[in-house]
């Protein structure tokens, strides 16, 4: 409740922090009598549907439906209500729709960051959660885009006939993890791009991850498409 009070919540009934037993506790909002009002809303709701998480977040679709109907949370919204920016919920729409269209299969996950759909070509891994191709993240309320290639050497052509933006994220480099300092690594991958040696760790998380634009959505899934990743 004090940092509530730092975003003008007042709270009487409190002592030195704790509440006491039979003591009756007041909350009020003085400049807008109404936000305690949806709030209240908000609680009921989340509590009756088993929406915890999206009380936390303030999801007004809690306010749409019954007080035990829940109409969405199904399908793309799962991460792009998160976003703040038209742009990224654009995009992240689109990539939704073209993975669909492409046949993958799909399931939900959470990260504290925020939610995540990952999408699978096979769907046995779907339903044991393994080999994702491709995850669309909330990441703290912004896009990100995972993606995995395991043979570069298959996608590198069309990937340098690509737009610089696309070309850019595929020139950064980073130090992997311990797998790699060990020699264990299985998962990174090596390749050549620009004159210079580009190593990508995939021990924890794909490969590679970007902020796609509806411009260049695209080309990042016919890479991992190019690269192999396909349905056996």
């Amino acid at each position: 409740m004090n940092k509530l009070s730092d975003y003008g919540i007042i709270a009487d009934g409190f002592f030195n922090g704790k509440i006491k037993s039979n003591t009756d506790i007041t909350i009020l909002y003085p400049d807008n009598k109404n936000v305690i009002t949806a709030l209240y809303i908000l609680a009921v709701k989340s509590n009756n549907t088993d929406r915890f998480k999206d009380f936390c977040r303030l999801n007004y679709k809690l306010f749409e439906s019954d007080w035990n109907t829940i109409e969405y949370g199904g399908s793309i919204e799962v991460v792009s209500d998160l976003f703040h920016s038209e742009q990224h919920r654009i995009t992240s729409k689109l990539i939704h729709e073209e993975l669909i269209n492409r046949n993958y299969y799909y399931n939900f996950q959470d990260w504290n960051e925020g939610p995540q759909i990952r999408y699978y070509k096979k769907e046995s891994d779907r339903n044991r959660n393994t080999n994702a191709d491709f995850w669309l993240v909330s990441m703290d309320t912004k896009l990100k885009f995972y993606f995995r290639i395991k043979k570069m050497d298959k996608a590198l052509e069309y990937i340098k006939n690509c737009p610089e933006s696309v070309i850019s994220n595929f020139l950064i480099s980073d130090n992997g993890c311990a797998n790699r300092i060990s020699g264990k690594c299985v998962s990174g991958i090596s390749y050549q791009l620009g004159g210079s040696t580009i190593w990508r760790c995939g021990c924890c998380n794909p490969n590679f991850q970007v902020t796609p634009s509806v411009e260049d959505y695209l080309y990042y899934i016919n890479a991992v498409e190019m690269a192999g990743n396909k349905k056996k």
